[in-house]
């Protein structure tokens, strides 16, 4: 319990400082698990 608030405070404190890039960094993971689930889904077949 104590280390995830502590975990959530440095996510905050990043956030507040870069929100738009950790925004940018959270979409471009998005996209990239996109990919690996394409790539996936065709290794699987």
């Amino acid at each position: 319990m104590e280390n995830n608030s502590s975990f959530s405070r440095v996510l905050k404190h990043l956030y507040s400082i870069k929100g738009s890039f950790t925004f940018d960094i959270f979409q471009y993971l998005k996209l990239e698990n996109k990919k690996l689930q394409i790539i996936y889904a065709n290794i699987r077949v």
